[in-house]
């Protein structure tokens, strides 16, 4: 604007004649730069006849020149609607109702043959105010006053094609959608105002029923125009979304056919309203990719490229999937002449939870498509195409190649968004744990800010704190194999202290500001029971029930229970037991509670306490040593005390507590019986 501006004074210095139409050429290049308040005072420079020094004003330097009679430009009808224009482009409503008032009072005046007339607003100044309403009763409002400027010979008005679909525009606009004006004031075009409505009007009627989410209407509204006028693409956009938000498959598939026999453009919309209704549609989903894999040998190869029906891939990629068909998902992206981010997501999604995961058809995939349309990345690999690559190797236990996977492609600069989801690195730390690696699992989880660009969130710590507790249970199974084993030359168990790894994550997540979930304390207790650590395990427990985020469970407290069984500390034992009864609910003490704490109590010599606790567990039910078999002939049920998930303690409590009340007046065995014991493993 400022080049036009500064054209026009070298035009002026030249003594060229500045007319009008010079500076409508600087409105209309105010009004495409924003610069509405701008454009609105050369406009009242104009006005006031002294446009050249307002242009002088303001692009020369503040130069103060005089003008005499060579300055009497006085503005036209063009002049007022290209700042109406302008106001409307800003959505400056409340400027621009103030001019066209302004102008409707005859403050602004024309030069016409010799003579000032006074500007009257014409039909593409209500056009233009018409548009920034927001309201569908402040469009009826101004179409009854274009109608009545009939009664003025001078200046009569008549709505126009242009005025309707504004006006049609808005009622879509607004919140909701007003469907029931639209359509009055598409017969309002035909009954009053005698204009045959127009492509425009009928498929911002159509949009206005989709935004409504009336698919009928807008199936009625296309067919109605058919006779009229050629429905083009946008209507028949309108109709297949309308069709997809409501999961009409069969008729939205009728619209496609209609419109490839009447050879109507195809668009990116027209297949992705055709794969929304299919995707909402309670059709049988072998029906629904049968149908649609037909459709796609009607097309064109040029309708076959991605960027227009890579919605329908994608649709049937994950379809197949959901099935179990695999390789029909792998057949249809095979197929794709060049895959898009959204299509190589969906195949590697499908290969990541197929049963059991497709990791190698993951890792060729990932290798061989690393270049996709509208992809970003290290050879345009869309993160989440990555992440699915990586966690169908993760879910394989192929550690090793989820993290080749991560090295070649998740590395990020500084200067970069992560490359990689966070899932995907949860996943290879998963793994790692599985595996028993948690080394890795750590060193992945402290790499992850300075290699790929993210920040751990909770199920990061809480995958690598579950690692670490693996690890140090395989070191008590080592441990105990080598009691057991008479051979001096076993294997040494691992050395490194991964309780204290899971305690030193818990303070990092809590330093973090991360919540650790109740899984992540269990996790934590457990392998401080793993490691004999009694004491470090009851101090978590204490910070659950003082942080209050997060109340202990049923786990937390079994675990804690282990861990004081393994200390021989067995008063705090009988502690976490009688609170467990006391909280009740769903951390009342269960079998594993009671198991726990017999052990401990017979560590301690606490005979009579741990049978006084078994006879009350047996009342409220928590042991149930009682069962019905089979004789040996396998003729007759007999009663039996099975002892198979006792512990040896709890088993010779079992067993003293049924003798014992023998010599009761009624006893919990029938002395007339045989006694029978099914004993557990080697007891």
């Amino acid at each position: 604007w400022k080049r036009t501006i500064k054209l026009v004074l070298a035009m002026n210095e030249e003594k060229v004649d500045i007319n009008v139409l010079h500076l409508n050429y600087v409105l209309a290049a105010l009004a495409k730069s924003g610069n509405d308040i701008l454009a609105f005072d050369l406009l009242n420079a104009m006005q006031n006849k002294a446009a050249l020094s307002f242009l002088y004003r303001t692009c020369a330097d503040n130069v103060s020149r005089e003008f005499s009679s060579e300055d009497r430009i006085l503005p036209d009808l063009v002049s007022i609607n290209t700042v109406l224009t302008a106001f409307a482009e800003k959505h400056n409503k409340s400027k621009a109702m103030s001019l066209f008032h302004e102008v409707q009072e005859g403050k602004y005046t024309a030069r016409k043959d010799y003579k000032c007339v006074v500007i009257k607003p014409d039909i593409v100044s209500y056009n233009t105010i018409l548009s920034m309403f927001e309201d569908p009763r402040d469009v009826v409002s101004l179409l009854y006053e274009i109608r009545m400027t009939r009664r003025n010979r001078n200046n009569p008005l008549k709505p126009t094609c242009q005025t309707y679909t504004n006006a049609i525009s808005i009622c879509s606009r607004c919140n909701p959608p007003d469907l029931s004006m639209a359509l009055e004031l598409l017969k309002d075009a035909e009954t009053k105002d005698g204009l045959i409505p127009n492509v425009f009007m009928y498929s911002a009627t159509i949009w206005t029923a989709e935004r409504s989410g009336n698919a009928t209407i807008a199936l009625n509204v296309l067919n109605l125009m058919k006779p009229k006028c050629k429905p083009n693409t946008i209507c028949y956009d309108g109709v297949m979304s309308a069709l997809g938000k409501q999961g009409m498959i069969e008729e939205a598939m009728k619209v496609f056919y209609e419109m490839k026999n009447d050879n109507i453009p195809l668009s990116r919309n027209t297949f992705q309203g055709l794969a929304t209704a299919a995707s909402r549609s309670s059709v049988e989903m072998e029906v629904l990719l049968n149908n649609l894999r037909k459709l796609l040998t009607m097309l064109s190869e040029d309708e076959k490229r991605v960027e227009l029906c890579g919605s329908i891939y994608n649709f049937l990629i994950l379809g197949y999937g959901s099935i179990g068909k695999v390789e029909d998902a792998l057949y249809i992206f095979d197929s794709i002449r060049q895959t898009n981010s959204q299509c190589l997501s969906a195949i590697l999604y499908v290969c990541s939870t197929s049963h059991p995961a497709r990791w190698e058809d993951a890792i060729t995939i990932i290798h061989s498509s690393d270049i996709v349309v509208g992809a970003q990345g290290p050879g345009k690999i869309e993160a989440m195409a990555l992440t699915y690559a990586i966690i169908a190797c993760s879910k394989e236990n192929e550690g090793d190649e989820a993290l080749n996977l991560l090295e070649l492609y998740g590395m990020a600069n500084n200067s970069e968004t992560p490359r990689v989801k966070v899932d995907a690195i949860n996943s290879v730390i998963a793994a790692a744990g599985r595996s028993g690696r948690p080394d890795i699992a750590v060193k992945t989880l402290n790499e992850m800010s300075t290699k790929f660009g993210l920040s751990p969130n909770e199920r990061t710590y809480r995958s690598a704190i579950v690692s670490c507790n693996q690890a140090e249970h395989e070191k008590k199974r080592q441990r105990d194999r080598s009691a057991m084993s008479s051979n001096l030359n076993y294997e040494e168990p691992l050395s490194f202290e991964y309780w204290e790894v899971a305690l030193s994550l818990l303070r990092r997540m809590r330093e973090d500001d991360i919540h650790p979930s109740t899984q992540t304390y269990t996790s934590v207790i457990s392998s401080c029971e793993a490691a004999g650590q009694w004491q470090r395990a009851l101090g978590i427990l204490r910070s659950m029930t003082q942080n209050q985020m997060h109340k202990p469970n049923l786990f937390c407290f079994n675990a804690a229970l282990a861990a004081c069984e393994k200390g021989n500390a067995w008063l705090e034992a009988v502690e976490l037991y009688e609170r467990m009864k006391a909280e009740g609910g769903a951390v009342r003490p269960n079998f594993i509670s009671l198991n726990s704490l017999l052990i401990s109590l017979e560590k301690g010599e606490q005979r009579e306490l741990a049978e006084s606790i078994y006879k009350e567990a047996l009342l409220r039910k928590i042991v149930k040593p009682w069962k019905m078999t089979l004789d040996s002939v396998g003729s007759e049920h007999i009663k039996a005390m099975d002892l198979h998930q006792f512990s040896r303690p709890m088993a010779k409590i079992a067993v003293r507590n049924v003798i014992d009340s023998l010599l009761l007046k009624v006893p919990t065995h029938d002395a007339t019986n045989d006694l029978i014991i099914i004993i557990g493993k080697g007891h």
